[in-house]
């Protein structure tokens, strides 16, 4: 009788806090609170923010399910740094920052506002290369974007899950990037 007592408990009783996902361990607590005083608005990512097929796919490749969390060395100076996805609190659409870790506080990069709905973005990180701009340039080229992308550390690479991305990568004091895909 007992047994049965502790199922119906279990199956029937609603729970009260969210269950902990992949993103939640992996901002620092100190990053985490300037995101959120510097853009008011916006939140730190949650697993669920992905379609479940996109968290499913990252994890089969051995990832993650988190997609709007990657860290390196962004900046080339042996410290993590990180790139988020910031999910816009009203709205569908998020802000790509990088943090670069200093002594005191982060610095923070806005390399992006993505206005498309956010359940496919993901963020990552590639290794240390030369980045070549995916079809050529059509017209002339926005702020920074280059042809061809040379980084001697990580780069931060964001997009549309099954459609696009764009390396970005931060090179004396500026950041460059360059279509990965289309």
């Amino acid at each position: 009788m007992r047994t049965a007592y502790v199922f119906l408990i279990a199956c029937c009783t609603p729970f009260a806090v969210r269950a902990g996902d992949a993103c939640d361990s992996l901002v620092p607590s100190a990053l985490g609170s300037q995101l959120k005083a510097t853009y008011v608005g916006y939140r730190l990512p949650h697993e669920s923010d992905n379609l479940s097929e996109d968290i499913q796919y990252a994890r089969e490749h051995g990832q993650t399910g988190c997609l709007g969390v990657a860290v390196a060395d962004f900046d080339g100076d042996g410290k993590p740094d990180y790139a988020l996805g910031l999910t816009q609190i009203n709205g569908p659409g998020a802000l790509i920052i990088v943090a670069v870790a200093r002594s005191e506080r982060w610095q923070l990069h806005k390399l992006d506002t993505w206005k498309d709905d956010r359940s496919r973005l993901y963020v990552s990180s590639d290794a240390a290369g030369t980045y070549d701009r995916f079809g050529g340039f059509d017209g002339p080229p926005e702020k920074g974007e280059v042809e061809r992308l040379r980084c001697a550390h990580a780069v931060v690479v964001f997009g549309a899950t099954e459609s696009s991305g764009v390396v970005y990568c931060l090179n004396n004091s500026r950041w460059q990037h360059t279509w990965a895909s289309d």
